[in-house]
């Protein structure tokens, strides 16, 4: 297996195992070609969950908050997830966290960046810190 869908396949399966220590039922789509990795199940209500693997930079996680599709020819089309997810689940190899991104988060962007430690800068306005995000809410 390629290295970089081995690590997919990986922050797959840990944020599943998370997901069942909550107390979901998880189920995994068929194919590989859906707009989410998982579907976690809990008194009847699904929900459908895209997981991401990102690596801290610069003390933050820069998540892609797009999918891209490679069409006939080889174009490249990227596409924001707008509705077609309920939650982004974030995981960070490098400290063991998975951090969980509510749609009012990811609507309409295409990058998001979650603060692992301060800016250099000293900014303290408009910062997404990743430790407001390590409790997931339905």
């Amino acid at each position: 297996m390629k290295p970089n869908i081995q690590t997919a396949v990986n922050a797959e399966f840990e944020v599943a195992a998370k997901f069942v220590e909550l107390g979901y039922v998880v189920l995994f789509p068929s194919g590989g070609n859906e707009r989410y990795d998982l579907v976690i199940e809990r008194d009847n209500k699904f929900l459908k969950i895209q997981v991401k693997c990102v690596r801290i930079r610069k003390g933050r996680l820069s998540v892609n908050l797009q999918t891209f599709s490679i069409r006939p020819r080889g174009r490249v089309v990227q596409k924001s997830y707008g509705n077609d997810i309920d939650c982004i689940a974030v995981n960070c190899p490098d400290n063991g966290e998975i951090y969980f991104l509510p749609p009012r988060l990811f609507a309409g962007k295409t990058r998001i960046h979650l603060r692992i430690n301060a800016p250099k800068n000293n900014q303290a306005v408009d910062i997404n810190w990743a430790k407001d995000y390590l409790d997931f809410k339905s």
